[in-house]
């Protein structure tokens, strides 16, 4: 799969260049992350037009009570699709992903909030093909195709994109293991890596995949030796990491809590690495959710919960490929996992 056009809503990363001027997409993925406006009616993500073979139109709204309208029409042919979520939290990320196969009349809508890994899929058929030519005017000029403020990223690609996993680590990033630290794209099945609950403990898997280097998605580097870090590290904005000490037991009862990454870049020692358009990220799954000793900081592993036991969302993820009877269940994650607010109460504390 290749992300054949990428947009952070601002600039153009990676332009969709379109093969012939009439040519179709029969299979892809359309991916929009945005942040969630709880004081808005209809919060539009998108809304475009065009006149040039047929009439065409697209649009997707998100409602103040976490439902999602999308409209796409070509010609006479007219799909709507409808998806809700639990009411998210003003400020949630929610990332939608519209995947099609025309050739087997296969369509499947997503909506994350990645704030709290709630997700919802609705599968539906016959879905319309992209004019490539209409993919490559939203990517280029987003603004002018109707796509609103609280757009953080889009990107499309040439096949049905994998969902449901969000974070992760660069390539490159050194886990504590028995025998010392180890790259993270070297580990294999097996492996004992240093945990923060149970000692060594062994690898299941390591996931790997290509995304999108926009919204949660683009890369921040941690730098040493802030935030008892040895070595700098790369990591996605929304991987969580563990923060112990006094201020977190004083503010919210507990003397370790899961804040993420990008949180943290908000108090001292971050930055920005060169900015390509896509990023490959890994995590490491472990039999139960705990996290990784990472030069210095704890990051977590994989939290994969009840996916083992929803056949149709793990056939969509970038686990499909891993037989069932390998997988855990994940009961719990290893610590209390703070809301946005709660996270920018306790970075204050930290770095006051």
């Amino acid at each position: 799969m290749t992300w054949r056009g990428v947009s952070d809503n601002r600039r153009c990363l990676r332009p969709f260049i379109a093969v012939e001027a009439d040519a179709l997409l029969p299979v892809g993925s359309l991916v929009i992350e945005a942040e969630f406006a709880s004081q808005k009616a209809a919060q539009p993500l998108v809304d475009m037009a065009g006149q040039q073979d047929w009439p065409f139109r697209f649009a997707m709204h998100l409602h103040r009570d976490g439902s999602l309208m999308v409209h796409h029409g070509q010609g006479i042919a007219l799909t709507e699709l409808c998806a809700q979520l639990p009411q998210p939290d003003h400020g949630a990320t929610l990332r939608v992903t519209l995947s099609w196969h025309a050739p087997e009349r296969l369509g499947i809508l997503t909506l994350e909030n990645l704030s709290t890994n709630e997700t919802v899929q609705k599968v539906f058929r016959n879905p319309l093909p992209w004019a490539e030519r209409d993919l490559a005017r939203l990517i280029a000029s987003p603004r002018e195709c109707g796509v609103g403020d609280t757009v953080q990223g889009l990107a499309v690609s040439d096949d049905m994109a994998a969902v449901g996993i969000s974070g992760g680590f660069a390539r490159g990033t050194l886990v504590d293991t028995q025998y010392g630290p180890r790259a993270i794209e070297t580990l294999e099945p097996g492996d004992q890596v240093q945990t923060s609950e149970h000692g060594q403990q062994p690898v299941l898997q390591v996931i790997s995949y290509e995304v999108p280097a926009v919204g949660s998605c683009a890369p921040l580097t941690l730098t040493a030796p802030f935030h008892g870090l040895i070595r700098d590290l790369t990591i996605s904005p929304n991987h969580q990491v563990l923060v112990e000490g006094a201020d977190a037991e004083y503010l919210f009862g507990s003397d370790a809590v899961l804040v993420s990454a990008g949180y943290l870049a908000r108090g001292s020692g971050n930055a920005s690495p060169p900015r390509a358009a896509t990023i490959r990220y890994y995590q490491v799954l472990l039999e139960a959710h705990v996290c990784l000793s990472i030069g210095g900081m704890w990051g977590e592993s994989l939290f994969v919960g009840d996916l083992v036991d929803q056949p149709a969302r793990l056939a969509t993820s970038p686990l499909a490929a891993i037989p069932r009877c390998d997988l855990p269940r994940h009961q719990s994650t290893v610590g209390p996992q703070l809301k946005g607010y709660e996270a920018i109460v306790l970075v204050s504390a930290l770095f006051d």
